[in-house]
């Protein structure tokens, strides 16, 4: 054995070397454990920590195993196919025979009465005059309403204080004469004249005129001033004649406005716009 100092730290081994097994140098390998020899540990008298140790992990191991079959079988029941949802059976009913019925049933027609519908003037409110302003053409309206023709050929129209009369071409016999009377709001039956000719074929056509032709207006103008162009203060208007006469061919049409009174009588003639053209008395 030499006493000098070691020149340096003795060289570190590459790798640990592995044991002999036949007799080399290293240490006799024992033989490996029993199964009792494992679980007791090195030795007979082995701690009991090492014993619980090992008895945790293989519960452990054990519960692994358990919760991966869990796994697997859940995975492959949420790999089943969806299922399929089939359509129900036919009924066998027609597809129109299922829809409700939406159309309401027709309500009967309103019973229409028989005969001509009454006709009805509309005087204006609180008129009671056929010479107040408004009246004369609310009547002759009526009148050509009432009266047959399209339009209705009047030949003579009279208005008194309450009523009037109209007479006029028959269309149904031309050269006979029809009528009709207003009173009271409304117009009554039309029928044969006993004037008008000889019943039929004779020439009406200077008589003839339509309501058209009249300005009815003017009627209720020319009303209060016959009495003061006749110079009769105490007469009264008994009627207004609307009617072709005179000369001419056909004759012109006028509106005669009749006054009677204690002192005198007479009549004021105005054109059918109601000019008046002159004034007449005796």
């Amino acid at each position: 054995m030499s006493n000098d100092a070691p020149s340096g730290p003795p060289s570190r081994p590459r790798s640990t070397p592995i044991p002999d097994p036949d007799g080399g140098q290293g240490p006799p390998l024992l033989p490996p454990p029993t199964a009792a020899q494992f679980l007791r540990g090195p030795g007979a008298g082995g701690s009991s920590g090492v014993r619980t140790v090992i008895v945790l992990i293989m519960l452990i191991a054990v519960g692994v195993g358990v919760g991966a079959a869990v796994y697997l079988g859940t995975r492959s029941g949420d790999a089943a196919p969806a299922p399929t949802i089939q359509p129900l059976p036919s009924l066998g009913v027609p597809s129109t025979e299922l829809k409700l019925a939406t159309t309401l049933p027709t309500p009967p027609p309103t019973p229409v009465p028989d005969g001509e519908p009454t006709l009805a003037t509309a005087l204006p409110a609180g008129v009671t005059s056929l010479y107040a302003d408004g009246a004369a053409r609310a009547v002759a309206d009526q009148l050509e309403l009432a009266i047959s023709g399209d339009p209705t050929e009047l030949t003579v129209v009279y208005l008194f204080p309450d009523y009037a009369i109209a007479t006029a071409e028959d269309p149904q016999n031309p050269g006979r004469l029809i009528g009709a009377s207003w009173r009271d709001g409304a117009v009554g039956d039309v029928g044969i004249t006993s004037t008008g000719g000889d019943g039929g074929g004779g020439d009406l056509s200077a008589q003839r005129f339509t309501e058209g032709d009249v300005d009815w207006e003017a009627i209720a103008a020319l009303v209060p001033q016959a009495t003061g162009l006749l110079h009769i203060p105490d007469g009264q208007v008994s009627y207004v004649a609307v009617q072709r006469i005179g000369v001419g061919n056909p004759p012109p049409i006028v509106i005669d406005v009749f006054v009677e009174g204690p002192s005198g009588r007479g009549y004021v003639e105005a054109s059918a716009a109601g000019d008046i053209q002159s004034v007449n008395n005796g």
